[in-house]
């Protein structure tokens, strides 16, 4: 199968070489497979902000 990617800078290439990279190392240390661990990271919650940590008011979600 042959797939094309279009990239308007130098700058995208990086992004998307740094993509690769990440994908690639998550690959090899994972004991699941790829698809798993990069839905597993998408489902993590989101840390909070340290300025809300910090502050004395409740935080809203």
């Amino acid at each position: 199968m042959n797939q094309s990617v279009s990239l308007r800078s130098f700058d995208h290439l990086a992004d998307y070489c740094d993509c690769l990279s990440v994908m690639e190392s998550i690959r090899k240390r994972s004991g699941q497979g790829l698809y798993e661990e990069i839905k597993n990271i998408f489902q993590r919650s989101k840390p909070l902000s340290t300025a809300k940590k910090l502050s004395n008011e409740p935080i809203l979600t």
